[in-house]
């Protein structure tokens, strides 16, 4: 007979990870303590790299959802030292581990007047889920960024493209690094930022 569903079972479903592709690499200080560096390249799994080759700044990919933030969710994210993930709001709510408990307690997010947002404890962090149609498995990719200009090209670049084709989802895109020069302190330097371009012309 026909199985009836379970109530608040049966409708939930999580899209499986593959892995992780990064934007930078550890390094160790002349102290011994390692250190994140950003690169030119995506920092890809073994899996990942017999397929694009090593140190790839192109990644051929495709969206799983139709809507941006599906495939971008935004979260204002604070990381102990040795306790990893210990606040995680939207600039409205947030959850915090409780220091004596360790359960996660709702406060209210304070965004830009929270006193560890402007200490720099906590960051705007974007995780894009794509998938990688030449790399065997069923599932997503993801990256995380912390960059207010890659959230931003991303943001953009998928709106844009949603307004002309009306979907996202399995439009073929190029994920990019591309560099641009910033001024942070009124110093310039070069970084690299996340586009997400794509083959086609407008008539295709």
């Amino acid at each position: 007979r026909t199985m009836s569903p379970i109530q608040g079972l049966s409708e939930v479903t999580r899209m499986p990870r593959l892995g992780v592709i990064r934007l930078g690499v550890k390094e160790e200080s002349s102290r011994g303590s390692l250190y994140p560096r950003a690169v030119d390249y995506f920092v890809c799994p073994p899996e990942v790299e017999a397929v694009v080759g090593e140190r790839p700044k192109v990644l051929n990919i495709l969206l799983p959802g139709n809507e941006v933030e599906d495939n971008l969710p935004l979260w204002l994210k604070q990381y102990g030292s040795s306790k990893g993930l210990v606040c995680k709001g939207d600039g409205q709510q947030a959850q915090r581990v409780n220091a004596e408990t360790g359960e996660l307690v709702p406060i209210e997010c304070r965004y830009k007047t929270c006193d560890r947002f402007m200490a720099g404890d906590c960051k705007a962090i974007g995780v894009l889920s794509f998938l990688l149609p030449n790399v065997p498995g069923f599932g997503v990719w993801q990256i995380a960024t912390g960059s207010f200009n890659s959230i931003v090209n991303l943001q953009s670049e998928m709106q844009l493209a949603k307004r002309v084709c009306g979907r996202l989802a399995g439009i073929p895109f190029q994920l990019t690094l591309e560099p641009i020069e910033v001024a942070p302190n009124g110093k310039k330097k070069t970084v690299w930022v996340l586009h997400l371009r794509s083959p086609l012309t407008l008539l295709d």
